[in-house]
Order: C-alpha cells, then structure tokens, then sequence
C-alpha cells in the first residue's frame, strides 16, 4: 500500500558506497514511504561474481531485479534515484524499461562531454588507482578511515562519516578484477529515451563533479529534466548540501504520485 503524497522508490549507491548511505536522507523523510535500497553488486559484504565486470550493463540487470521486485509489490511504476554508479544505472534502467520508472532523481552521474563510447585508454590506470586506495583504506583500521574522510571532506554533516568508513570496508576487491569505466559510454541515447521527469543534481566540477559543466547545460535544455546546479558542492552533492537533496529528492516522490 503506497503512503499517501508519495511515490514509492528505490535508490542506487554510488561506487564503493552502500544501501546505508541513504539513511541520511531517508530519515530526514515521511517514514511512511515506501523506499527500498539494494546493494550493488560487490558492495556492502555482496561478492562480485566470478568473471563478471561492473559495467553499466551489469549493473542494469541487478537492479532490474529491485526495480521490478519494488513496481510488483506496490503495483505501480516507482521513483529510481542514484548518485553517480547508481545514477548512471537509473537513466540506463529508465530507457531499457520506462514502463516500471515513474520519475527519476539524479545526483551527479559521471558523465563526459562529448558523449562517446571510444576507449578511453587510461580506465586501466584509474581502476588500478582505486583498487590501491580502496585496499589502503581497507588495510587501516575505522577510525583511521573516518579521519581520512573527516580531513577531505571537513563540511559534511557527523553522521555520514562513519557511513562512508563502513561502506569502504565492504567493498569486495574483486570488483577491480576488470577495468571500471561507468563515464564513458553513449548516454545520450539513453537520455533521449527517458519517458519521465529527471530531476539532476550536478555539483561543482572545480570541485570534483563528475558530471561535465556542458552535460548540465545539454539536460538542462531538454524536456522533462530539471537540473539543479549547486555551488560549493562536490561530487557527493548529498553530502555536501543534504537540505537541497532533500528538498529535490522530496519533490520527485511527490511529483510522481
């Protein structure tokens, strides 16, 4: 039974998050509504599986399982939101199967200008990087995670920085078995069959956005989507301003009843 005002969703983590991430802004909501947060595949104590590579396909297909669990259970098409992994796959989600998306909430996807599906010949350099900054945070005890973030990211609210130190420490370093690339693909045909209203929170790039300036102001041209530009924010621009993602996230669910 859907809550009243609302419309039900599910949220997708980004990389080297997990399903607790949201607990921030899902309790600043009505705790009537109905939100499901599933683990992407190697995160949050989820192994990945043998061979597979986390690419945008791959991910589609596990939360396709949520997504249709979720539109099954409360008999209607849900809200699908993520941040940057889980945003890429929302928009992905929404073009393969618009049927079971009743809106969209977007929050800094990585998305590059011009869009392209060419190698980008540094993926293998950047997957090597992460893996060797995941298994440093990994080899270091909690406390010493939590400074870590407290010192790179001194504006974000207490509560998520125990948040964050868990999540690192739950990511399975098999996902680095293959070369991570979530940036590079052609998304713009996606976006061009997107049925729904988008909602995008973008930060700022001089600040570590991973969604190019000219992809804003592309979307923002386009019907149906409403970018929402926030200065003096990153890439986890939740974080770094929860009362506007609550804001925007709060206007979704109420917009897609």
């Amino acid at each position: 039974m859907e809550s009243s005002g609302y419309a039900p969703a599910v949220l997708l983590h980004g990389f080297g998050d997990s399903p607790e991430c949201w607990s921030p802004l899902l309790a600043a909501i009505d705790d009537d509504v109905q939100v499901a947060t599933p683990a992407a595949p190697g995160h949050a104590g989820e192994r990945m599986p043998k061979g597979a590579a986390l690419d945008l396909r791959f991910l589609v297909k596990a939360a396709l399982v949520h997504i249709a669990a979720a539109a099954n259970r409360t008999g209607r098409p849900v809200v699908v939101g993520g941040h940057s992994m889980g945003a890429a796959t929302a928009v992905a989600v929404a073009a393969q199967r618009p049927e079971l998306v009743a809106g969209l909430y977007l929050e800094d996807p990585p998305w590059s200008w011009p869009p392209s599906e060419a190698v980008d010949h540094t993926v293998v350099a950047r997957t090597a990087e992460y893996a060797q900054w995941i298994a440093g945070l990994q080899g270091s005890s909690h406390d010493d995670r939590v400074q870590w973030c407290l010192d790179h990211n001194p504006g974000w609210p207490r509560d998520e920085y125990d948040i964050w130190a868990r999540a690192k420490a739950e990511v399975d370093p098999a996902v680095f078995a293959r070369s991570i690339d979530l940036g590079r693909y052609a998304w713009q045909p996606l976006v061009g069959r997107v049925r729904c209203a988008a909602t995008l929170l973008v930060g700022d790039s001089n600040l570590g956005s991973a969604t190019m300036p000219q992809v804003a102001d592309y979307l923002a041209e386009q019907p149906e989507w409403h970018v929402i530009r926030l200065p003096g924010s990153g890439h986890d621009v939740r974080r770094d301003n929860r009362g506007a993602a609550i804001a925007a996230f709060v206007e979704v669910l109420r917009s897609a009843t």
